[in-house]
């Protein structure tokens, strides 16, 4: 079984997608480089499938498209010479000192003795990257906002997911649309078409814009009322249904 992951990424090289879990003390620790190199190895001689590198105790498997986490994704492309890297609502840092904003890691901060990794200094223009996120969401708004910006930089704009994108495309009926893009098989651009095309049918979206436009007495928020009502979304109805009474 893989091991729990704190940070990650989806890796695209030669047309198949190859994930590459990495907790964040191995992330951060003095063999990761190592660890990048050695998946290098693999994945230039084509080996797709193969058994598990142990890295201190730790078992890295290879596997064709596993979800995990962004900043790896962004981190380690460059080493293992991806032509496209996918972070999902990445965290830039999550040192207190740095990221004053982010509280959100301090149980995993406390594990880790330092954020080792300059990401400007591991990112290049010679490969893409997207970076998918909810600009709406403060936090990974400004994490977003710090990331390096490479010349094939790119962004999917998930307004309304929070820090749940994978979730709300999911939810939304968009999931291959969402397979389609990490194949590679369409663009950021078509991505993000999917995505507002399925945003009606998204409980994530419909509850973020709506509460927001009824907080603000907006008269366009009637019309989430009525798209929560014909969903039947409950949770939303029962909070807003005194409004209309």
């Amino acid at each position: 079984m893989p091991v729990k992951l704190d940070f990650g990424g989806v890796f695209h090289q030669r047309g198949k997608s190859i994930a590459v879990p990495l907790n964040s003390p191995l992330m951060h620790g003095p063999d990761f480089g190592s660890a990048k190199q050695r998946c290098h190895l693999r994945l230039r001689g084509g080996q797709h499938r193969v058994d598990p590198v142990v890295l201190d105790g730790v078992e890295i498997p290879f596997c064709p498209i596993m979800q995990i986490k962004g900043f790896g994704a962004l981190l380690g492309a460059q080493a293992l010479n991806a032509s496209r890297a996918i972070a999902v609502s990445p965290q830039s840092s999550i040192d207190p000192d740095v990221v004053r904003f982010e509280r959100r890691y301090g149980e995993q901060w406390a594990k880790m003795d330092g954020w080792r990794h300059d990401l400007a200094a591991h990112m290049d223009d010679k490969r893409a990257y997207t970076v998918m996120v909810d600009p709406m969401h403060g936090q990974d708004k400004k994490h977003e906002g710090r990331l390096p910006k490479p010349a094939q930089y790119s962004r999917v704009l998930l307004h309304g997911a929070g820090h749940a994108g994978i979730q709300s495309i999911v939810g939304m009926g968009q999931s291959a649309a969402l397979f389609n893009f990490l194949r590679g098989d369409s663009t950021p651009r078509d991505m993000r078409n999917a995505y507002r095309a399925g945003r009606r049918d998204g409980f994530r979206y419909i509850r973020k814009m709506g509460v927001a436009l009824h907080d603000k007495k907006r008269p366009a928020a009637r019309m989430f009322y009525d798209i929560a009502r014909e969903k039947g979304f409950h949770r939303l109805l029962k909070k807003w249904d005194p409004l209309y009474e």
